[in-house]
């Protein structure tokens, strides 16, 4: 895809946003909230400006059917309410008559459920109850298999309660939320025949057949959901990781629609693309409902790059920081062995990517050693059972052992990556990050906006040679472009900085 078909695109989903007669079912089509250009986004929306009716998308239609009928199927088993305290009635935790907070955050793997501290929000609610503030930690369940188990392990009172969101409401609950994305649908057919152009009719052509499949029905579960809990326990302020999701803007809209004084916050937790879009842009005036009042943001960079263009209109922006990021960075470690980290996303595509570059990299780069490390929600043991290739590994390719990423680092001294976030905190670390790119693939390089220290390569041969020509540059040389990528490092992303939070949410007081 180019630029251009990119910045059409974008712009006729938004129109369909922003139109007048916009409804809650047609802010929840995921589809049409198009992130940036990472083409694990961009391959939904290829289709548009080749052959609509490809055989891909006539498969991908058949299993969007096939997901809403198992839905259905885990319905009729399911909970009848929305409200997820209903749903886990028998529970002996005690839940605060009203919290202060409300968190929406993710569970992408089962073992966190252990830690006292959230994945994406870290000790966000011990700092809270330490200044006296109530909150309630909301998991969306990213998980297969059964929920009751889950459920059970999840759940914790106090005030720093934690509840695990049902995925499925009962059979007469999901049939009417399908019937409500129909009727949507059948609009956006409407909204197609007055289509002034081909691009602007593809799309409301595809976000009609989109209306109808579970993303939409899951975003519009969650809209119940968290009426149901502001309706229970008021809130002042609700806060939710923040990428540009659908999800996001129902969270939103639901507290407003029970208290519109609710102080709806989001979580700039992650990189920004050059093209990052539904991140950047409002949705509509200050009376709609769908825009956040404040987002905070991981460092200075990205609050900078959101505020350039104004089109996030009133929303206040403050830097929040990370737990992710340590105030003190690890030394390096003695250990002289040559070594390279790879470091994808939880993407089964992106990790074949990097593997296979790995894969073919590593028989001419006999004394480097090549250390994989996959992100939490895909393990390697999960990818090497569907792919067999990745069974047996060259001799200098290993899997990390380390439980912190920070470890890694310290004893790496180059890093392969793509759309991640942690090759800002790999430079933080002195890691040398080599960014592997894609012929006819818009690039997504988090570190686009270094100018020197981070490299771009499109083959093992490159790579093997980018290596070869750092090793025999004077370390003076080094270290002097080192620290100009260090620099903008530091205000990518900065330590935690909790206070910004607090003064958020004194300005709202409790009623």
């Amino acid at each position: 895809m180019t630029e251009d078909g990119f910045t059409a695109i974008a712009a006729a989903c938004d129109r369909l946003l922003r139109a007048s007669d916009v409804t809650l079912e047609r802010v929840a089509i995921p589809w049409l909230h198009l992130l940036g250009e990472h083409p694990n986004n961009l391959r939904a929306y290829e289709h548009l400006l080749a052959d609509p009716n490809a055989p891909s998308q006539w498969r991908a239609a058949l299993t969007d059917r096939w997901r809403v009928a198992r839905t259905l199927a885990r319905s009729v088993r399911a909970v009848r309410s929305a409200d997820p305290v209903a749903a886990a009635r028998g529970s002996t935790v005690d839940l605060p008559a009203r919290i202060d907070l409300l968190v929406v955050s993710h569970l992408v793997r089962a073992a966190h459920l252990a830690d006292p501290n959230d994945f994406y929000f870290g000790p966000l609610q011990g700092m809270l109850a330490e200044q006296g503030i109530s909150s309630l930690l909301l998991l969306r369940n990213h998980l297969g298999g059964s929920d009751a188990p889950l459920f059970r392990a999840a759940r914790r009172g106090g005030t720093a309660a934690r509840l695990l969101l049902p995925r499925t409401l009962g059979l007469r609950e999901e049939t009417r939320l399908l019937r409500r994305a129909r009727r949507e649908a059948h609009a956006l057919k409407g909204a197609q025949a007055l289509a002034k152009d081909p691009v602007e009719a593809g799309v409301a052509r595809e976000a009609a057949r989109r209306a109808v499949t579970e993303g939409t029905a899951a975003n519009l579960r969650l809209h119940e959901q968290v009426q149901a809990l502001c309706r229970r326990f008021r809130p002042r302020a609700i806060l939710v990781t923040y990428e540009g999701h659908a999800w996001e803007r129902c969270v939103w809209h639901a507290a407003r629609a029970v208290d519109r004084t609710t102080c709806c916050i989001g979580y700039q937790h992650t990189v920004l693309w050059r093209l990052s879009h539904a991140v950047r842009r409002s949705l509509g005036p200050g009376g709609s409902g769908w825009d956040p009042d404040v987002v905070l943001t991981v460092g200075d960079v990205t609050r900078e790059s959101l505020a350039r263009g104004a089109r996030l209109g009133s929303v206040r922006l403050a830097t929040y920081g990370t737990h992710r990021r340590a105030p003190v960075v690890p030394s390096r470690s003695n250990d002289d062995r040559l070594r390279c980290l790879v470091i994808p996303e939880g993407i089964e595509g992106e990790c074949l990517v990097l593997f296979d570059f790995v894969i073919a990299s590593a028989p001419g780069m006999a004394d480097l050693r090549f250390v994989l490390r996959t992100h939490p929600v895909m393990p390697f043991a999960w990818l090497a059972r569907r792919h067999r290739h990745l069974r047996t590994l060259p001799p200098n390719v290993e899997l990390s052992e380390a439980d912190r990423i920070e470890d890694d680092f310290a004893r790496c001294r180059y890093a392969l990556y793509r759309g991640t976030s942690a090759s800002v905190y790999a430079v933080l670390a002195g890691v040398k990050p080599y960014y592997v790119a894609r012929p006819e693939e818009l690039p997504f390089d988090p570190l686009h906006a270094l100018g020197s220290w981070r490299e771009t390569v499109t083959s093992p041969a490159d790579f093997a040679a980018a290596v070869a020509a750092d090793r025999a540059r004077p370390t003076s040389a080094r270290a002097m472009e080192y620290e100009t990528a260090r620099a903008l490092c530091e205000g990518y992303s900065v330590p935690l900085r909790p206070q910004v939070l607090m003064d958020v949410l004194s300005a709202r007081p409790a009623s």
